[in-house]
């Protein structure tokens, strides 16, 4: 016997709202059938009792193995592909798009990817500049800019993202993205 863990995935977490309803039943027809139904009390004892060992003991017996270290999911060894493995990964697609970008100045479409995976590596000035760069070069596509605006927003840059999903609009009136963010947008940047 361990001590008690809501770790292994959600399985405890299952059996908690079904005890809390069973708990919550059994009350209900406890307090309705007070002297009237001493079977159905018998019922809900019977069906109650067991429900509880089952969550008590599997949590428990789990408890050394998995305890909880406030993730609802443990990693399993697949999705630990480690953050360095990624970052290594991510680095190297890097350069191989600067080298296409160095074979072709015009390459806008890879001046983009590169601005993505330096944010996915955490430097959002650089993914700035590419963006940016790549909308110098003439990309202006609602795919770049809208990825140019979040990087504005993540920056502070409010009114640079507001002109990008503006312009967004310009193009795709209906484009209910940019509507949404313009509107959070303008809400967040007028009540403050």
């Amino acid at each position: 016997m361990g001590k008690i863990t809501f770790g292994y995935g959600l399985g405890d977490i299952f059996y908690l709202p079904i005890l809390y309803v069973i708990t919550f039943v059994y009350i209900i027809t406890f307090s309705i059938n007070r002297k009237k139904d001493k079977q159905l009390l018998i019922t809900n004892t019977v069906f109650t009792i067991p429900i509880i060992w089952i969550v008590l003991s599997v949590t428990l017996w789990r408890g050394p193995e998995y305890s909880w270290n406030g993730e609802l999911f443990y990693p399993s060894k697949k999705s630990k592909e480690s953050y360095a493995t990624k970052r290594k990964r991510w680095q190297s697609e890097i350069d191989s798009l600067k080298t296409d970008v160095t074979d072709d100045p015009q390459n806008t479409e890879a001046l983009v990817e590169i601005g993505e995976l330096k944010s996915l590596l955490g430097k959002d000035k650089e993914a700035l500049e590419y963006l940016e760069k790549a909308l110098r070069k003439g990309n202006t596509s609602k795919y770049t800019r809208s990825k140019l605006a979040r990087k504005y927003e993540d920056n502070d840059l409010i009114d640079k993202a507001v002109e990008q999903y503006e312009e967004i609009l310009k193009v795709d009136s209906l484009n209910r993205s940019a509507k949404f963010n313009l509107r959070r947008l303008k809400k967040k940047y007028d009540n403050s």
